[in-house]
This record gives C-alpha cells, sequence and structure tokens, in this order.
C-alpha cells in the first residue's frame, strides 16, 4: 500500500514514471475536512472495517492467486483452470461490493486526463489549490472500482459554458493493487488505439 512515501508526496520524478490517457470514467468526489481525512485515508488504505475495506483485501487475496498459478498451469493445467474461475469470481465479487457501497454508475460521467498517480477533470465549482479530496471511480470496460485521496494541484479556468474549472489531482493515498491496476489500464487501452490508427497492410 502507498503511504507517505516519494508517490504519495507527489515527487515530479514520481509521476513522470506513468503514462497519461483521455480517458471516460464514472467518477465521485467529494472534498475532505477536519477528521474525515484520517477516516477516508483508512478506508483507502484498507484499515476501516467497511465494504470498501473488505473490497480492498478481495482484491489483494486475487493478486496472490494470480501470481501462484502460473506455476501450478506448468503442472497441474487442470488445476490451474479451476483456480482461474475461482479468482475470476473473486474479482467480481470485489467490483461488485465496491460499485454497491460507492453508487458508481455502470456508465461513464467525466472524460479526465488518467495515469497511476493523478487526474484531471472538469467540474462546476472551483475547489482551492491543497484541498483533498476522496475521489471514487470505475474504468472501463473492466468496471474496476478504485478509492483514493488526492491533493488538488491545479484549478484553472477554462473557456466553456459546461463545468468551468479543470482540477489537477494527484493520488496522495493509493493502493498498490490499484495503481498496477491503473498502469495496466492505461498501456491496454493505449496499446488498443495504437492498433487502431495502424493501416491495414494488403
Amino acid at each position: 500500500m502507498v503511504g507517505a512515501d516519494s508517490r504519495s508526496k507527489g515527487a515530479p520524478e514520481e509521476r513522470r514514471r506513468f503514462y497519461r490517457l483521455e480517458d471516460d470514467i464514472a467518477l465521485k468526489f467529494r472534498v475532505l475536512e477536519g477528521r474525515e481525512v484520517d477516516a477516508s485515508m483508512q478506508r483507502v488504505l484498507g484499515e476501516a472495517e467497511d465494504t470498501i475495506a473488505l473490497a480492498g483485501k478481495l482484491a489483494a487475496t486475487s493478486d496472490e492467486m494470480r501470481r501462484g498459478l502460473d506455476a501450478v498451469k506448468r503442472d497441474l493445467p487442470d488445476v490451474a483452470s479451476y483456480l482461474e474461475g475461482l479468482n475470476k469470481k473473486l474479482d467480481v465479487l470485489s467490483r461488485l461490493i465496491i460499485a454497491r457501497d460507492s453508487g458508481l454508475p455502470s456508465h461513464p460521467t467525466h472524460s479526465v486526463d488518467l495515469s497511476a498517480s493523478g487526474m484531471s477533470f472538469s467540474t462546476d465549482s472551483p475547489v482551492p489549490v491543497g484541498s483533498l479530496l476522496e475521489l471514487q471511480f470505475a474504468i472501463f470496460p473492466s468496471n474496476a472500482c478504485i478509492m483514493t485521496v488526492g491533493a488538488v494541484v491545479t484549478c484553472n479556468e477554462i473557456p466553456t459554458d459546461e463545468s468551468p474549472y479543470r482540477l489537477g489531482v494527484d493520488f496522495s493515498y493509493i493502493r498498490d493493487d490499484d495503481q498496477e491496476l491503473l498502469v495496466k489500464h492505461v498501456v491496454q487501452k493505449q496499446s488498443r488505439s495504437i492498433r487502431k490508427t495502424r493501416p491495414v497492410r494488403g
């Protein structure tokens, strides 16, 4: 899990390691104040006993199973196939738990600039730089749900009639598993985009 290390502090050299992607996600966020910050951080890091914490533990268990399956496949392919099926069910259960608790819709609500270390998105109202946000969002097509605490690093007014403020947010607290999930998501979507634009050879 990521705590107050170089990633959570948003070090520039760390942020440059991650690719960015224009993406459509389902997003909910709120400004945290006072004791809300500690409570939200505990939920993100799995220290609070609620459904999001439980889903985080399920996701971590699922990832451990995936790493062990490679060894099983070589010697017991039938057993590995069965375990893969169980692991997929665990993934689905984890996503359903988070989606139910967060109330996120099953369709995109925001166009964002997304990476594994932060995002930018448009909003109706300005938020002061330095504010902490609790962000809950779903990525597609996997429908994976992620919760983070992020710091507002920019808030710019943009010339548009809808959602005239653009926020830049660095993820201050995010589970390692969720960060790895975002890395894979960005790389996979970029790869699909490159394949679509690559000319077809006759």
